[in-house]
């Protein structure tokens, strides 16, 4: 069985893709012709293949950034340290097209629009819910570095503005590939008085 990171829809692109696997590989038996990789304008060739661990391969390409679904097939011709071929469908035979092949889809996207709210409270169309216990996991790419938040519901507002996260102090961490990027941050409380909105500032670091 192999664990693919990222997964699902990342923001801004991604130049990696690793691989664990539930036990060690013979490296001589990956590189960067056992990938395939197809964006919405083609075939995208890997650059290289690095063992990160006995476990763990990390992929590397060109940046992915073109908006879209990006396919991924790696083997099967890989082998663990026994000489056994990939055996991703556990039906005892290796090395099968395609069904011991490691596939997975990443979906990029050039914008991240976030509400950051409660679990009853609705959610601003266009844009996914974040509650105050998502913390940080690289298999979603975002979070709160920890779970000291606490979510408020005003109930007016609109769906965007009516729920908000506070705490005195907190950090929200994003996945992004290196670049410049432009971050709009909505701070404040529909049910509070000016002068008496929770957040004093906020400070974004790419």
């Amino acid at each position: 069985m192999v664990q693919v990171l990222p997964s699902g829809t990342v923001f801004g692109g991604t130049e990696r893709i690793t691989l664990t696997f539930n036990e060690a590989l013979d490296a001589t038996s990956f590189d960067a012709g056992d990938v395939s990789l197809i964006g919405p304008a083609g075939a995208v060739g890997p650059l290289a293949v690095r063992q990160v661990s006995a476990v763990s391969y990390e992929i590397a390409f060109a940046l992915l950034e073109e908006p879209g679904l990006y396919q991924v097939w790696v083997g099967p011709d890989l082998r663990d340290v026994a000489g056994n071929l990939l055996d991703q469908d556990r039906d005892g035979v290796g090395g099968e097209v395609p069904a011991d092949q490691v596939t997975a889809s990443i979906t990029v996207e050039t914008a991240l629009r976030l509400d950051f709210g409660k679990a009853t409270s609705p959610v601003a169309a266009g844009y996914r819910q974040v509650l105050e216990t998502d913390v940080y996991a690289a298999a979603v790419g975002y979070g709160w570095q920890d779970g000291s938040m606490k979510s408020y519901d005003r109930t007016s507002g609109g769906d965007l503005l009516r729920d908000f996260h506070y705490a005195p102090q907190g950090t929200f961490l994003v996945d992004v590939p290196n670049r410049r990027y432009e971050v709009v941050v909505t701070m404040g409380d529909a049910g509070g008085l000016h002068g008496d909105v929770p957040g004093g500032c906020a400070q974004p670091a790419v």
